[in-house]
């Protein structure tokens, strides 16, 4: 049977994704001196974040005062999201084009990652969150590395979202995070679930910033 015999379509179902991008070198710069301070003072006059999150990580700490420098940043990022998506109208038949205008960034903090440490399966509050990656220490080659008899794909180091397919089956997209990634911002609704796998072949930390945007 030739293809001028029968004529197929093939349809994309909807569904939503995941936008990445680079932050901008003026906000990197602003991050990272905010992070070199708490590094210096060694944790202690930073605020602890832990007892608001599920990560197995002794170092989260607030990061209010970089609140100003971010959130023009990712409220634009998330009206990009919307209009690839139309995200916001999906929650509530009330949204409309002005949520944009009601985005706040309502929480920042930073994720000092030791190695063994790791982020299990969660959500987050508010409409959009967002993860920053602003320092990696391994080479990702070495971690995957690290298990050779892992049956499958080395999930060391990487950070997953979780979800269903259309078929109902649990899935996962997996961010192969290393050196590259730095400065890299991605953005995802915030109740879609994620993970952050521990690294094993450095003793330096894994530095990353988190945020929620909620309207207000």
């Amino acid at each position: 049977m030739s293809d001028q015999e029968i004529r197929v379509n093939f349809n994309e179902l909807p569904n939503i994704g995941v936008l990445s991008a680079q932050v901008p070198d003026n906000i990197l710069e602003g991050l990272n001196a905010a992070v070199d301070r708490i590094l210096e003072e060694q944790f202690k006059n930073s605020e602890p974040m832990n007892r608001n999150l599920l990560g197995h990580m002794r170092h989260e700490y607030k990061l209010d005062e970089c609140i100003p420098l971010l959130e023009s940043f990712v409220v634009y990022l998330a009206t990009l999201y919307d209009q690839k998506w139309n995200w916001f109208q999906s929650l509530d038949e009330n949204y409309n084009t002005n949520v944009a205008k009601s985005l706040k960034l309502h929480d920042l903090w930073v994720n000092v990652q030791q190695k063994h440490e790791f982020n299990p399966p969660h959500e987050h509050t508010g409409i959009m969150s967002f993860n920053i990656w602003l320092r990696i220490p391994y080479d990702l080659k070495e971690e995957e590395a690290y298990f050779p008899q892992t049956s499958g794909v080395s999930r060391t180091s990487k950070f997953s979202f979780h979800y269903a397919n259309l078929l109902g089956q649990h899935s996962n997209f997996m961010v192969e995070v290393d050196k590259l990634h730095e400065g890299t911002i991605v953005m995802f609704p915030s109740k879609l679930n994620h993970s952050v796998n521990p690294f094993y072949t450095s003793d330096e930390y894994r530095i990353s910033i988190a945020g929620n945007l909620r309207i207000v």
